[in-house]
């Protein structure tokens, strides 16, 4: 995914939690070449650590506003952040069964 549609992407799911005042620009200035080919890539840690991502993107940067929607709302983190990590271990454990054999 390019970054470009992650930042669509997150913008979305911000908005939809009512963060209606986000808002990004891409910016037009001139940058080095490398910055055309940055991208998210697991594939070393799962060539080498056998490591697989348990969310996808789209789920972990609703967890990522999910997170700061609380902080801003003044909520308590330490249970927001508890009952993520409870989540993401209820699907880890999913994920495991589902390749493990049985």
């Amino acid at each position: 995914m390019r970054i470009q549609s992650q930042c669509r992407s997150w913008l979305l799911n911000w908005r939809g939690c009512g963060g209606n005042d986000a808002a990004w620009t891409q910016d037009a200035t001139s940058h080095p070449h490398e910055s055309h080919l940055l991208k998210l890539d697991a594939s070393k840690a799962a060539a080498h650590l056998d490591w697989h991502p348990v969310l996808l993107l789209p789920t972990a940067l609703e967890w990522i506003v999910e997170w700061y929607r609380a902080y801003q709302a003044g909520a308590d983190l330490r249970r927001m952040t508890e009952a993520q990590l409870d989540r993401y271990q209820a699907l880890l454990q999913k994920t495991k069964s589902a390749v493990s054999p049985h």
